[in-house]
């Protein structure tokens, strides 16, 4: 039964720390080829939208964008 303990603590042991190191190797590589994480890629597309709008409301405030009749058809 201890033989067992021992083995199973020994394994867990293994696993977690060989999780810990291909995640932290997995972080390293990532950061030194600058790779972006999801999460950069996300804001990187939120602050393009957010430009694309800001261009918007300002062609609408300068009146650059004529208003359109209710026949016609935005496509």
């Amino acid at each position: 039964m201890v033989l067992g303990l021992l083995l199973y603590e020994a394994v867990d042991l293994f696993w977690n720390f060989g999780g810990m190191t291909y995640r932290g190797s997995k972080y390293v590589y990532n950061w030194y080829y600058h790779i972006p994480t999801p999460d950069d890629i996300e804001i990187h597309e939120l602050k393009k939208l957010n430009n694309r709008i800001a261009h918007l409301e300002n062609l609408i405030k300068n009146n650059h964008i004529k208003a359109l009749d209710d026949h016609e058809i935005i496509s």
